[in-house]
């Protein structure tokens, strides 16, 4: 929702057990959750789930019987998940990058298994004063992948260096000294180097502009721009194969074949596959981007843009009056541009919502407030609430080992909303638990010795 100042405000309602996946099930699950706290569906403008096809599903998912529900309700898939999957995808995308990621995940483990392994590496690394330390891979952590190669492109030469001091150490054990030379003779691969470097330099920008849309400052306004900005990335990428790191590799120059099978099979492949899925993930947002365009995008004021905003504001009719919507939002725009930092507001719906409830118009300009504070509601990922689950394992542990589940969910609810309990006056609950938990009224002196009399004995 949006607040009295024009900001977008998250909550974390309630953790709900489920006994079932389907779509039926879940969404169901929801509309009894919004009965119970009295809260009318039908008034929902936005959802954002995950891209599994029992949430993200056309026809029968989750987000189409909701949408069944409230027509108001606009799906908007989570952006955060959906650029994860393009990381996914294009680690999957050719042999090489997935013989190149359990090369990572290799070394990591070679050295994590061991306590003697792992001082070694670390203390090396202390020598060198860096501070980047070998990363697993995880499914769970989006940023794994990312954080894997910048170590290991960090730590390059120190874990060569070690790898082949434990190799030459005849006191080892066989099996470590083979394992060692094995991941070593990898590591030496000019092509593994290579590999490094383009992996490190794409997966640092999608993991930035994941931490970006993971943010819930940001609106759907972010979402296409940032997408773009990936595309235009690996576009640039791909058109400059010969520079910089993909001029070495273990075939001389004189021989082009075994290079250009390299640029064309691996680096092109990788490029083309990252470019399809964001195109491809950038395509279920262009529907609402269309809808909402007008909000932070120069257009004129022809009939083709009036069509475009009555075609946007049927879906909130019993919201918006249409009939006086087009001449208050063209008077606002002239508004707009009025103002000394005109961009940052024209380009910004949420600047354009501050900027009226701070000179206090909202009145002379209804129906566009209205406008704002619908889109600004609209989720354009769901992370904050996926993120809710780690505060249940900083709350129960060992020495919170019998908490019932009803007292966790709610230590855990008054965890996440820390903000809204440290404003909370506390004394009042203190008394009346120190009245219902008091059972020691009055105390009489008898021969010079205390007696306490109890409520029950009366």
């Amino acid at each position: 929702y949006v607040n009295d100042i024009g900001e977008p405000i998250e909550r974390f309602m309630t953790f709900h057990s489920i006994d079932g996946h389907t779509a039926e099930y879940l969404s169901s699950s929801i509309v009894d959750l919004f009965k119970y706290w009295n809260l009318n569906i039908k008034k929902c403008v936005g959802q954002s789930f995950d891209n599994a096809s029992n949430m993200a599903g056309k026809y029968t998912g989750v987000q189409a019987r909701i949408k069944n529900i409230s027509p108001m309700a606009d799906f908007v898939p989570c952006a955060a998940h959906s650029l994860n999957l393009v990381d996914v995808n294009s680690i999957e995308s050719c042999t090489q990058a997935v013989k190149y990621f359990g090369l990572v995940q290799a070394v990591y483990v070679f050295f994590s298994s061991s306590t003697k392994r792992w001082k070694l590496l670390t203390d090396n690394l202390k020598k060198t004063k860096n501070t980047y330390i070998l990363k697993p891979h995880s499914e769970t952590r989006w940023s794994s992948n990312a954080n894997a190669v910048q170590a290991l492109q960090n730590d390059y030469n120190i874990i060569l260096s070690v790898l082949n001091n434990i190799y030459e150490n005849e006191n080892e054990k066989p099996q470590y000294r083979v394992e060692s030379n094995n991941l070593l003779k990898q590591l030496k691969k000019k092509e593994t180097a290579v590999f490094t470097c383009i992996w490190n330099s794409i997966l640092s920008r999608i993991n930035e502009s994941s931490i970006q849309l993971q943010s819930t400052t940001r609106n759907f306004s972010n979402i296409i721009p940032i997408y773009n900005s990936l595309i235009i990335y690996i576009q640039s990428k791909k058109k400059t194969p010969k520079s910089k790191c993909l001029n070495v590799t273990d075939t001389p120059e004189i021989i082009l074949s075994e290079r250009q099978k390299f640029i064309y099979d691996v680096h092109f492949v990788i490029c083309d596959n990252l470019m399809t899925e964001l195109n491809k993930r950038k395509s279920k947002y262009q529907e609402l981007d269309d809808k909402f365009g007008f909000l932070y995008r120069s257009e004129s004021n022809s009939c083709e843009t009036k069509l475009k905003i009555e075609k946007c504001l049927s879906s909130y009719c019993d919201e918006i009056e249409i009939d006086y919507f087009f001449d208050e939002f063209i008077q606002f725009q002239a508004y707009i541009e009025s103002i000394d930092d005109v961009y940052q507001c024209k380009q910004n719906p949420h600047n354009q919502l501050k900027y009226l409830y701070e000179m206090n118009i909202q009145q002379t300009f209804p129906n566009v407030e209205t406008i704002l504070r619908i889109f600004l509601s609209i989720p354009c990922t769901n992370c904050s609430s996926e993120r809710s689950f780690s505060v249940l394992k900083r709350i129960k542990t060992r020495l919170r080992s019998t908490l019932t589940q009803e007292r966790l969910d709610n230590l855990g609810l008054l965890s996440i909303e820390s903000d809204l309990t440290s404003t909370l006056n506390f004394d009042d609950i203190i008394n009346d638990f120190s009245l219902k938990k008091s059972r020691k009224i009055k105390s009489v002196a008898y021969n010079g010795l205390d007696f306490w009399w109890c409520k029950e004995i009366f």
